[in-house]
């Protein structure tokens, strides 16, 4: 069984699909919420993968807690709350990954898709009052790590990239491209802020020398990388 799934799992990789860690439960229906605070924006954190426990591994039903309400989520990026539509994250494909941030009566989502050969990250502001998208940035698959909030900026990471999205009108920032060379900078950690000026990005794979960024938040400059 063990085998199995290791096989599964390096097909997923070797398809562009986010590398996720193995669940103890083996239900179709499992969900992780986690909360964090930002500074001065207090935020809600979901982070949700879903499996089907088939030889097709694709995604399945995911639920969240927003607030008082429990949603439904499907892979297709429709969100239900008691049988009816409540918003429509309107995906490229389906959604393997999710991230979600609530921000007043907005909410944030990241998340990955793919059709099984390949895939990508966006980037989405909603307005659950009108159910309507407000803005949606492409930000560079694979490996979506968890991104973290700061006033009204997002701080993202994915393969050979980091990057600051403004959450008012989804444009970076700042923004560093191409950093994966020879296997360095493959995946990133939630970015970690060191004062009000500095960000430091921290390589996922331990064995890796190089292994972090430092940014200065006020201008996108490379502090220093090793």
């Amino acid at each position: 069984m063990k085998i199995i799934k290791l096989i599964v799992a390096f097909f997923l990789f070797s398809n562009c699909i986010q590398k996720i860690d193995d669940r103890q439960n083996n239900s179709p229906e499992r969900k992780i919420i986690l909360s964090s605070e930002a500074l001065k924006v207090k935020i809600t954190f979901f982070q949700i993968v879903e499996y089907n426990n088939s030889n097709e591994i694709r995604p399945d039903t995911m639920h969240i807690q927003l607030g008082s309400d429990k949603i439904l989520i499907t892979p297709k990026g429709k969100a239900y709350k008691d049988g009816k539509l409540f918003f429509n994250i309107v995906p490229e494909d389906q959604i393997t990954e999710l991230f979600i941030y609530q921000i007043e009566n907005d909410i944030i989502v990241l998340y990955v898709y793919s059709d099984g050969e390949s895939c990508g990250s966006t980037a989405k502001r909603i307005s659950l009052n009108q159910n309507r998208i407000i803005w949606s940035t492409h930000i560079y698959a694979l490996n979506l790590a968890r991104p973290a909030v700061k006033d009204n900026s997002v701080y993202i990471s994915t393969l050979g990239f980091i990057g600051k999205l403004d959450l008012v009108n989804g444009k970076f920032i700042w923004k560093h491209e191409d950093l994966f060379v020879k296997g360095n900078y493959e995946s990133f950690n939630e970015p970690e802020f060191m004062n009000d000026s500095l960000v430091l990005f921290t390589n996922r794979v331990p064995e890796m020398i190089i292994d972090s960024i430092i940014i200065n938040d006020k201008n996108g400059k490379i502090i220093k990388m090793n």
